[in-house]
C-alpha cells in the first residue's frame, strides 16, 4: 500500500465508527497529498456490498452489490485504495465512475448486514478517461463479472446460514416506498426508497430488522427533512400502484378516496384497511418548548392527504385524517397513545389544527403522569385502521389495558363522538385522494419559532451524539399489513 493510501486509512482509523452520513474532516496536509484543493470533505453516497475487485494499470474495477443486481464500476485513478473497507465515497468531481449494470439478477435479494453495510472505494482522479482506457474497461468488465457472481452466491448463502434479514424478508413492502432522514443524493430533500429498489433496501441506523425479526424504525430529531416538513422521519408511504413508476404519487391510482368522491372508481382502492402491532422502544428525553403539544413524542401511523392542486372546491390541502401518536415525558412512568384528526382546511386558515382524542393515557397537551393507564417505552400494542366506504373504524388493543374503538365519518363535518363540528370543512375529506402512512415521524422538530410545532429540540446532525444523548425516536414492529377495507360487523 502506498504511503499516501495509508495516512489517509490511518486517518479514518483514528475517527472511529462510521455511518452513512457522517463527514470526515481532512487536514490541509492530507489535502495537499491528495491533491484535492480546496475541498474540505469526502462524502459517502451509497450503499452496496462488494462482490469482487480488479486492479490492472490504472483501473480500478469493482462489483458491487446493489439492490438484488450486481453493478460493476471501473474507476480511473492515480492511486490504488485499501479493500477492506465498506464505503463508497464521492470525491467531489475528482472520482470517475462509469457504471455497467449486468442483467443477471441474484436469486435472492442480498441481505444488508449489520452493522457493517458499506464498501470503500477510495479513488482521485486527476485527469479524465482516455477513450482507450474506456474500451480496456469494458474488457476488464467481462473478465469478473463471472466470478464476482460466485462470490455473491457463497456470501449470500452465508448470510442466509447467519439469519440476517432485511425488513421485506419480515413485512410485506410491496405496495410501500419509505422516506429515511438521509441526504446522500444530495438534492437537499431527505431521500426516499422507491419500489422496488425498497424490497432489497436496509440501513443500519435508521430501517433494519432486529434478533427478534421486527423491523426498527429510527430517527433523529436534527437530520434532513422532507420540503414541506420541520420533522424527520423513517416512516413508509404506501403505494397503491406498487412498484409501476409510470403512475405518479398524486394519480388517483396510486391512492385510495372515500365512497363519496365524485371519481371514486379511478382510486386503486376505495377505502383500505392498515393492521399494526409495534412498540415505541424511545422518544425524545430533551425539548426546549417542552410547553408545546408535539415534544417528546413521534407519529407511529398516519393517513394523509396528497397536496395537490384539486379539481374540487375545499380540497388537496394535503391534511391528514388520522395521525396515531405516543408521547412520553422524560420523567414519566409510561407514556400516552392518542389520535389525531386534523380540520380540512387550507393553511392559512385560522380553525385549521388538529383534534386529539385519548387511547390510552392522556392527549398530547395534559402534563400529567399517566402512570397505570398509560402505555410503556417497549410495551406492545397494536391498531387496525379500516376506512370502510366513508367511515374510518379505529381499533386499539393492548393486553394489560384492552381495547378501545372509535368511529368518524370522513365525508362531512361530524366529530368522532357524532358532533358537527362547524368549523371544519363540510365536506370532511369526500374529495382528496388519501393515502396511509407507517414507521416513525419524530415530532420533536429542532425549530424553535412561533406556532404550534415548533418544539426547539435538541440536535447536532451527529447521530451517534444525538443517540447518546437520546435525541431520537424509534419504533419497532411485529407486524404491518395493508389490505382491501373490511365491512363492520
Amino acid at each position: 500500500m502506498s504511503t499516501i493510501v495509508s495516512e489517509f486509512m490511518a486517518m479514518l482509523n483514528r475517527d472511529g465508527y462510521i455511518s452513512p452520513n457522517h463527514i470526515f474532516s481532512l487536514d490541509s496536509a492530507v489535502l495537499e497529498k491528495f491533491k484535492i484543493l480546496n475541498k474540505a470533505h469526502i462524502k459517502i453516497i451509497a450503499d452496496g456490498r462488494i462482490a469482487d475487485s480488479y486492479i490492472a494499470g490504472r483501473q480500478i474495477v469493482i462489483s458491487l452489490i446493489v439492490g438484488s443486481h450486481i453493478t460493476t464500476y471501473v474507476i480511473f485513478s492515480e492511486i490504488y485504495f485499501s479493500g477492506n473497507r465498506r464505503l463508497l465515497f464521492e470525491l467531489d468531481n475528482y472520482l470517475l465512475i462509469m457504471p455497467v449494470t449486468l442483467n443477471q439478477p441474484i436469486t435472492k435479494p442480498i441481505s444488508m448486514a449489520l452493522p457493517a453495510l458499506l464498501l470503500l472505494v477510495l479513488a482521485i482522479s486527476a485527469c479524465a478517461p482516455s477513450p482507450s482506457e474506456s474500451e480496456s474497461s469494458s474488457t476488464v468488465v467481462s473478465e469478473v463479472s463471472s466470478k464476482a457472481h460466485s462470490d455473491v452466491a457463497a456470501e449470500t448463502q452465508s448470510e442466509q446460514k447467519q439469519g440476517v434479514l432485511i425488513p421485506s424478508e419480515v413485512i410485506d413492502l410491496s405496495h410501500w416506498n419509505i422516506t429515511i432522514p438521509l441526504d446522500l443524493d444530495g438534492n437537499s430533500k431527505a431521500d426516499t426508497i422507491q419500489n422496488p429498489e425498497i424490497l432489497s433496501y436496509a440501513h443500519a441506523d435508521f430501517f433494519y430488522v432486529n434478533e427478534n425479526r421486527e423491523v426498527v424504525f429510527t430517527s433523529p430529531n436534527k437530520a434532513i427533512t422532507t420540503p414541506n416538513s420541520s420533522n424527520t422521519r423513517s416512516e413508509l408511504r404506501q403505494l397503491g400502484a406498487g412498484s409501476d413508476k409510470s403512475i405518479g404519487s398524486k394519480d388517483y391510482a396510486n391512492n385510495f378516496g372515500l365512497a363519496a368522491h365524485k371519481r371514486a372508481s379511478e382510486f386503486a382502492a376505495v377505502g383500505g384497511r392498515l393492521e399494526a402491532t409495534l412498540r415505541v422502544n424511545h422518544v425524545s428525553v430533551n425539548a426546549g418548548n417542552s410547553d408545546k403539544p408535539p415534544a417528546y413524542s413521534a407519529v407511529v401511523g398516519q393517513i394523509h392527504g396528497v397536496k395537490e392542486k384539486s379539481d374540487y372546491e375545499n380540497s388537496g390541502y394535503g391534511n391528514e385524517p388520522l395521525k396515531i401518536y405516543f408521547k412520553k415525558w422524560p420523567n414519566h412512568q409510561t407514556g400516552s397513545v392518542f389520535w389525531n384528526y386534523e380540520r380540512n382546511l387550507a393553511k392559512e386558515h385560522p380553525d385549521r389544527t388538529d383534534i386529539a382524542y385519548p387511547v390510552w393515557g392522556n392527549t398530547w397537551d395534559v402534563p400529567d403522569d399517566p402512570g397505570k393507564t398509560g402505555i410503556a417505552l417497549n410495551e406492545d400494542f397494536s391498531y387496525v385502521v379500516n376506512v370502510h366506504e366513508n367511515i374510518m373504524h379505529l381499533t386499539f388493543t393492548n393486553d394489560r389495558l384492552g381495547e378501545v374503538t372509535y368511529q368518524i365519518d370522513l365525508s362531512n363535518s361530524a366529530d368522532a363522538n357524532g358532533k358537527a363540528d362547524e368549523k371544519d370543512n363540510p365536506n370532511g375529506y369526500s374529495n382528496d385522494q388519501l393515502y396511509f402512512k407507517a414507521g416513525i415521524y419524530n415530532q420533536c422538530s429542532t425549530q424553535d419559532k412561533e406556532g404550534l410545532w415548533y418544539t426547539a429540540c435538541p440536535g447536532t446532525g451527529d447521530w451517534r451524539l444525538d443517540k447518546a444523548n437520546g435525541n431520537y425516536a424509534q419504533s419497532t414492529f411485529s407486524k404491518l399489513v395493508l389490505g382491501p377495507s373490511v365491512a363492520p360487523n
